[in-house]
């Protein structure tokens, strides 16, 4: 594969993710001892009916099986990630778009179609190293969404292992098998080692974790003006917090476009001058004009208090400047 092209990463969600990752945790412990106990084997047994027709070869018949969609950090998830796709993300830099060069193909078939998802997100470039699509910074490193989103199973995880030391003490190990497995057997087989990085980080160091490897889209540049409040994070944490209750990120607002600056208003307010002795009109016009030439101008305006003769002018008029 050729060396990707230089672009711009998405929006920085540092301060978001900890905000996110830690109302997860403050809502697991107000749960009900078999709330917890719930979503925790949710996530750690991650199973349904398994779906077999004529002609179905056995990974696809493995992957039926998998419930992939009990957690979510939605505005991680590639499934909603069209936030990142949308104006007004900038570029401090450059004062263009971020997340950029990105993708905008068709639309996603239903998320209930799994493989066809899954295709539709290679096909279309979102999840592309090629690209800087659907990226997020996190402590200054670049990163696609939906690798950083495996953070939020490794805070799960840490609140099952501690809810339930014995009946979970091989939490951790368990989900970086689920995480391995996973990539292998989608449509598209991956690389786990990123993700179980980040899950990994937050199991150990909670919602402020984040691995010690760099990011996963090094060419997309860290210079995005915007920030993950640009839009509203939720999470999904099944059957508890479940998906159809979660609110889905916002697509940010076109702002308005910018006012020009209105002049401030000249004044026509006239001035008063008191003659001084030794003054002329024309020291008077260069002192307030910087014009001597100008003095015919305050002459016309003062006729009737200076008399016929403009050359003489007596100390201690009132002289109105035009």
């Amino acid at each position: 594969m050729s060396s990707a092209p230089p672009g711009v990463c998405g929006p920085d969600v540092t301060a978001d993710l900890v905000t996110i990752w830690t109302k997860i945790q403050n809502d697991f412990r107000s749960w009900t001892p078999a709330q917890r106990d719930s979503a925790c084997t949710r996530i750690l047994l991650p199973l349904k009916t398994p779906v077999w027709t004529p002609g179905t070869d056995k990974k696809t018949f493995i992957r039926s099986a998998a419930d992939i969609n009990g957690w979510d950090v939605l505005p991680l998830y590639q499934g909603a990630s069209i936030w990142l796709r949308s104006y007004p993300i900038y570029d401090a830099a450059t004062g263009g778009p971020c997340a950029t060069p990105s993708s905008l193909g068709p639309p996603p078939p239903p998320v209930t179609d799994v493989e066809s998802y899954q295709q539709w997100l290679f096909d279309d470039g979102h999840e592309s190293d090629q690209t800087c699509s659907d990226s997020v910074q996190v402590g200054g490193e670049c990163w696609l969404n939906g690798t950083v989103n495996y953070g939020t199973l490794g805070i799960m995880v840490r609140l099952c292992r501690d809810e339930s030391p014995i009946k979970f003490s091989l939490a951790l190990k368990w989900a970086e098998t689920l995480i391995k497995t996973y990539k292998a057997l989608g449509a598209h087989p991956e690389d786990p080692t990123l993700p179980i990085a980040w899950m990994l980080a937050t199991f150990s160091g909670g919602p402020s974790g984040k691995p010690t490897v760099a990011g996963n889209r090094p060419q997309c540049k860290c210079t995005c003006a915007s920030k993950g409040s640009i839009t509203t994070w939720d999470y999904v944490w099944e059957p508890v917090k479940t998906r159809l209750s979660a609110t889905g990120p916002t697509i940010p607002a076109k702002p308005a476009p910018p006012v020009p600056p209105v002049a401030p208003p000249v004044s026509t307010a006239s001035k008063t001058y008191t003659v001084a002795p030794g003054d002329s009109l024309a020291k008077i016009a260069n002192a307030v004009y910087g014009d001597a030439k100008l003095w015919p101008k305050i002459y016309a305006a003062n006729k009737a208090v200076i008399g016929p003769n403009p050359n003489i002018v007596a100390p201690g008029k009132k002289l109105t400047i035009p």
